[in-house]
């Protein structure tokens, strides 16, 4: 299992990943309101997107109503290839830990 932490922005009026070098955090820009879940599983349909894996692979496992979350990712994809797909470079991928 691979743990990355994300600081969402919803209701951006876009879907994006970047990698933020000042916060040394991923950002993510979500169409969705923060209400009812709606950002939270749109977090995760992105991920499941861009990753090529079912949504069951994903997990948030801390910050559910902060905009600050831990994503937790089974399967066999290392931290370097999982921002790769994602399409952040290797800098960032290398910072993350591998967890299990």
């Amino acid at each position: 299992m691979v743990r990355i932490t994300v600081k969402v922005v919803p209701q951006s009026g876009k879907q994006l990943l970047q990698w933020d070098q000042k916060q040394q955090v991923l950002k993510c820009y979500l169409k969705s309101a923060p209400e009812k879940n709606k950002a939270n599983d749109e977090l995760i349909a992105l991920f499941s997107q861009k990753l090529g894996i079912p949504k069951s692979f994903l997990t948030i496992i801390g910050g559910a109503t902060s905009r600050r979350k831990t994503v937790a990712i089974e399967g066999s994809l290392s931290v370097v290839d999982i921002y790769r797909l994602l399409g952040i470079g290797d800098e960032a991928g290398t910072r993350q830990q591998t967890i299990g």
